[in-house]
């Protein structure tokens, strides 16, 4: 049962709606690696959700995660510029024949926009991680909330 002050801080936050960002870039489950980083790095993000054909959100990936086939043994580490870095990625991926299906974040964790803010929060706690693909009644992407949207909201609430 939420207590007084639970509700209070659940009104002062609002809702994911808020503070969402609608314009979400999507990467599809059958992209290659060297796609999904180069939409990743377009649109000035670290991860996107991952639809399926028909639009489902079926797992999100970073580049964290896009990167992180590097590590192989096969491959060096790479401290030149960052295409130097994607054009490997891109080599590696092929020989292996990897898509974003295969190192994306699966079951990803979801949120509603009518959510309270509060509930993004702890889901992404709970969770361990950053952001969240709001979605909408069938599954398909409404938008996306970030750790950073949070301590934006927490900021403007404490500016009153």
């Amino acid at each position: 049962m939420k207590t007084l002050e639970d509700r209070r801080v659940e009104a002062e936050l609002g809702r994911v709606c808020e503070y969402m960002t609608r314009d979400v870039i999507e990467i599809s489950a059958t992209d290659s690696l060297a796609h999904a980083v180069r939409k990743l790095k377009s649109a000035d993000v670290s991860g996107a959700p991952v639809v399926a054909e028909d639009g489902h959100v079926v797992g999100v990936v970073t580049l964290t995660d896009l990167f992180s086939i590097m590590k192989h043994p096969t491959v060096t580490a790479d401290t030149g510029p960052f295409l130097r870095r994607e054009n490997t990625l891109g080599e590696l991926a092929v020989r292996m024949g990897l898509r974003v299906r295969d190192v994306m974040s699966r079951d990803p964790v979801t949120v509603d926009a009518y959510a309270p803010l509060v509930t993004a929060a702890h889901l992404m706690v709970s969770h361990g991680v950053n952001r969240l693909p709001v979605v909408d009644e069938n599954g398909r992407v409404h938008g996306i909330i970030t750790r950073d949207d949070l301590v934006e909201a927490v900021a403007r609430a404490a500016q009153g």
